[in-house]
């Protein structure tokens, strides 16, 4: 039986670094399973953590929910 196998792909942010999407774009390509998403990895130039589009995506998407005002009804108003 054949297993699908599926990456997961990581990316340094640091700036200051050689090797992150704004110098040279590397990317690190590990198995995408519930260990590898749980735990925390880091650029092997840099030490810095290492984060993966998903990562990001729901960073922008708590963003823009915690910017949008709540619209609550006040019952004291009435």
């Amino acid at each position: 039986m054949k297993k699908s196998f599926t990456l997961y792909y990581l990316y340094c942010m640091n700036i200051q670094c050689e090797v992150s999407i704004y110098h040279r774009n590397e990317e690190v390509k590990i198995p995408l399973n519930i260990e590898n998403l749980l735990a925390s990895h880091t650029c092997a130039c840099c030490n810095q953590p290492l984060t993966s589009a998903i990562d990001l995506e729901m960073k922008r998407v708590v963003a823009e929910v915690n910017t949008r005002k709540v619209l609550r009804p006040s019952f004291f108003n009435n």
